[in-house]
């Protein structure tokens, strides 16, 4: 089973269903293996260290696990400027950083306008 799905690059649910729910070991072991090549076949043996720039840790939401939910008290609040978002990039790229992750709560500051007008600074520095 695992040969075919990786030979057709296509999976039913049913057969993923299977997957998901083995015990078996033999079967595992296949699946692991396929895992291991299809990833060494697009990315190599390298380790991929991205860094993480929090831009704001407002929200909207208010998930109970989340450590900067809205109803969560006594957390100090803050949102990043374009000017110190790059300065990060520029620290971090000096660190060895070549790729960067920007995250942050669901906050309705960062529009899809700012928000595209971060990422272009970042990208053409």
């Amino acid at each position: 089973m695992i040969a075919s799905i990786s030979q057709s690059r296509d999976i039913t649910r049913e057969q993923l269903s299977q997957l998901l729910s083995t015990n078996d070991s033999a079967l595992l072991q296949q699946l692991y293996q396929a895992a291991y090549r299809t990833k060494t076949e697009h990315y190599g043996n390298g380790i991929f260290v991205r860094g993480l720039i929090e831009v704001s840790n407002h929200c909207k939401n208010d998930c109970l696990y989340c450590g900067i939910r809205r109803g969560k008290k006594g957390v100090d609040r803050y949102r990043l400027t374009p000017e110190h978002v790059l300065q990060c990039c520029q620290q971090g790229y000096a660190l060895g950083f070549r790729t960067f992750v920007l995250q942050g709560g669901e906050d309705a500051y960062f529009t899809d306008d700012r928000l595209v007008a971060n990422i272009s600074a970042v990208r053409r520095q």
